[in-house]
Parts: C-alpha cells; sequence; structure tokens
C-alpha cells in the first residue's frame, strides 16, 4: 500500500485522470475523485462551478441534467491560486 509522500507500488496503482475523460453522470465522476482522495490522501473542494441549468440559459441547448455541472473545477486545498482579500484593513474602532 502506498504511504503519504511514497509512490506507489505496482500492486496499488494511483487512480488517474485524462485530459478529455468523459463520465456519463455526475455520480460516475464523483465516485472516481472519492477513491482518488482516499488513495492520494488529499482534500479537493470545487472552486468553480457552472451548473447545467446556468449553462442552458446562456446556451440554449438541450444538455443532460444527470451531468450536474456544465463546468467544475477541483482545486487541493494546499494548492491553486492564492485567495486576495477584498478589506483594506480599516476598521472604525470606538
Amino acid at each position: 500500500m502506498a504511504t503519504p509522500g511514497h509512490p506507489p507500488t505496482a500492486s496499488t496503482s494511483l487512480v488517474s485522470f485524462c485530459v478529455g475523460e468523459l463520465f456519463h453522470s455526475f455520480t460516475d465522476l464523483e465516485d472516481k475523485i472519492k477513491s482518488y482522495k482516499e488513495q492520494a490522501f488529499c482534500e479537493l473542494w470545487k472552486r468553480d462551478a457552472r451548473t447545467i441549468a446556468a449553462a442552458r440559459k446562456r446556451m440554449g441547448r438541450p444538455m443532460k441534467e444527470e451531468l450536474k455541472y456544465y463546468e467544475l473545477k477541483y482545486c487541493c486545498i494546499h494548492g491553486g491560486q492564492p485567495f486576495k482579500a477584498k478589506g483594506r484593513g480599516i476598521r472604525s474602532t470606538s
């Protein structure tokens, strides 16, 4: 079994994803992501997403409802783009 910081052995290959890989439903994608998170000891979160309903309003073409998202970006909780504070650090004290 693979341990954190050590590559998996030949008998325990890590679940991987390919660019352009297709899934028949959002449940299929979630199952594969869950397996990846368990094997890679990482935590992912949904950073950016556009639902099928929102995409249909813009494009006006039929889409499969069971996909749930038209566009979805997962990021590691330890990586990705840094968050920028929207405040200016000014707070009134009284």
